[in-house]
Order: C-alpha cells, then structure tokens, then sequence
C-alpha cells in the first residue's frame, strides 16, 4: 500500500526504507524461529521460558 502511487500519492515509500523494512522483517523473523538442528524437547523448554 505504501508503494503504491494511487493511494499515497508523492508520499510512497523510498528504496531505503523498503530495504530497511524488509531488513527488519527478515531478521524478526529469524529470531523468532528456533534453529531446525535444534532437538525438539530443547525447543520446548525455550518456549516455556518465555
């Protein structure tokens, strides 16, 4: 919605903050996500730390 010009008008997103905001997602997503080569019990007890 942001990139697009019908709806923002002059106020779409730049390159940079698309990057950034891609950037950002990738790596919120990735610390979320436990390692796959992590055993399962492991991953249980993680989850219940939080």
């Amino acid at each position: 919605m942001t990139n697009d010009r019908k709806v923002m008008g002059e106020r779409v997103d730049g390159r940079l903050t698309n990057i950034l905001g891609w950037v950002t997602t990738g790596v919120t997503f990735l610390e979320r996500s436990p390692p796959k080569w992590m055993p399962f019990g492991v991953r249980e007890r993680e989850k219940s730390k939080t």
